[in-house]
């Protein structure tokens, strides 16, 4: 596998650009990148001897032209310059659609004597299977589905959660859900250590105090939550979180690299997480092959209409849910993605409580989390907003 360089046809004047590598094997962005300022080609060549190796071949081609220079956009993990309002946007509808994702599904186990009326892998394979359905219509109105190319950079992301998620259930056999979840916020650090070496981000320290402020502010509500007395942390839930923080770290990272780098459209690239989600999702199902399909609805509460409705919202909640990470992914990165869901599940702890009161009672532990994680959000986000111009700076 070899990394060239897009040959370059330049005017004899031209602004800075940037370079991108392409890796001959396939469509996927090489990780090599040079962001070049020049006013002719010969101070370009200078600047390329500088930046790039020696095995790494550029071909420039000096004429006159009245043309802009062709370029060729960097590899970036960058936010895209938006207006703010967007921003909020995104994050509001999705913060929306996951609450009430999280509240109808507890609802229709609530009202079901406790028993979910589907397993929950066929619910997790029914959600991707839609969304993959979706995309395919999308694309097929769009008239560009026969122009799909399978890539398998993105079934990585999906093989990972599936091996996340079956290490999930194994470490609640060594400690307790809030534990487990307290531990799992290690993720955090993971990505923005990434973003920091290995994308070159400036993180600055008020961010990295703004991280550390939402990783307390979602131990204090985990806490409050129910760590139960002699509850302890065993050293191999240690090692299975670090692990699973690093491997979750991985998938969001590729996942949000992709999202930004490949050139396929956006409908292509969820259609083809989609279509790999599907087929990991399905193959846990085949786990469970003490499952009879006439077991697989088990309506057992005061109405089974009323279940049907909460399952049904669950589904659709969790399609579009899922549409809407895509694209704060897409829009701005993995970061903000964690701390809207540090919100949504503080919110979900407000309506269950008011919905399902008798299971759920409010502490002083949410209201200091209410306030840690704004707080952290605000600190972190303060230096990204243009506020003259009410953009998101990158």
């Amino acid at each position: 596998m070899t990394l060239t360089w897009k040959t370059i046809h330049l005017p004899a004047k031209f602004p800075s650009f940037s370079l991108r590598g392409i890796l001959n094997s396939d469509e996927m962005p090489g990780h090599m990148s040079a962001d070049i300022t020049a006013s002719t080609a010969a101070d370009l060549e200078e600047e390329l001897a500088l930046q790039i190796p020696d095995d790494v071949s550029v071909e420039i081609d000096e004429k006159t032209s009245t043309s802009p220079p062709v370029s060729v956009s960097a590899v970036t993990m960058d936010r895209e310059d938006h207006h703010v309002a967007l921003s909020v946007i995104y994050c509001f509808s999705f913060l929306v659609m996951e609450v009430g994702k999280q509240c109808s599904s507890y609802a229709m186990k609530y009202y079901n004597d406790d028993v979910y009326p589907v397993p929950q892998t066929f619910l997790v394979a029914a959600v991707e299977l839609i969304k993959l359905v979706v995309m395919v219509t999308v694309l097929l109105f769009q008239g560009k589905l026969l122009q799909i190319r399978i890539s398998l950079w993105f079934a990585l992301p999906s093989i990972v959660y599936g091996i996340t998620n079956n290490i999930h259930f194994y470490a609640l056999h060594l400690t307790s859900p809030p534990v487990w979840a307290i531990l799992m916020q290690m993720r955090v650090v993971f990505i923005a250590v990434t973003y920091r070496t290995l994308f070159k981000r400036q993180i600055e320290r008020i961010q990295w105090f703004a991280l550390c402020v939402l990783i307390t502010g979602i131990a204090i509500t985990k806490i409050g939550g129910g760590l139960e007395k002699g509850n302890f942390i065993h050293p191999m839930a240690w090692l299975l979180a670090a692990f699973t923080s690093f491997l979750c770290m991985v998938a969001a990272v590729l996942t949000e690299y992709l999202f930004k780098n490949d050139r396929r459209s956006f409908a292509d690239q969820q259609l083809q997480l989609y279509l790999f989600g599907t087929i990991v999702t399905l193959m846990l199902c085949l786990t469970e092959s003490n499952t009879k399909v006439k077991d697989l609805l088990q309506f057992k509460g005061i109405s089974d209409t009323m279940v049907l409705v909460f399952v049904i919202s669950c589904v659709t909640l969790s399609v579009t849910s899922g549409l809407a990470v895509a694209l704060i992914m897409k829009k701005m990165d993995n970061i903000v993605k964690i701390y809207c869901g540090a919100l949504a599940t503080l919110l979900t702890a407000v309506v269950s409580s008011i919905f399902f009161s008798a299971r759920f009672q409010l502490d002083w532990t949410y209201a200091a989390g209410f306030v840690l994680v704004f707080t952290a959000i605000f600190l972190y986000e303060k230096k990204n907003v243009d506020w003259k111009k009410t953009t998101i700076a990158k």
